[in-house]
């Protein structure tokens, strides 16, 4: 992936250890909570695979502030 030669990040772990500065201290657990509901309800009901839902999650992106996917 780009990111981890970018950075030089040869164990290509940059997401999961920019994770507590960049997800855990903005808005993004909040909002999560708020759509939480949906995931988990769309995921029971069926109209989507848990596979779906963490790459929903895992496809988050915060740039200034904002929350992108």
């Amino acid at each position: 992936m780009f990111i981890y030669y970018l950075f030089e990040n040869k164990e290509e772990d940059y997401h999961e250890k920019i994770y507590s500065s960049v997800v855990k201290n903005s808005k993004i657990p909040t909002i999560l909570a708020k759509y939480d509901y949906t995931l988990r309800d769309m995921y029971k009901c069926g109209y989507i695979t848990l596979k779906e839902v963490h790459h929903f999650l895992n496809n988050l992106i915060v740039a200034e502030g904002k929350m992108y996917l």
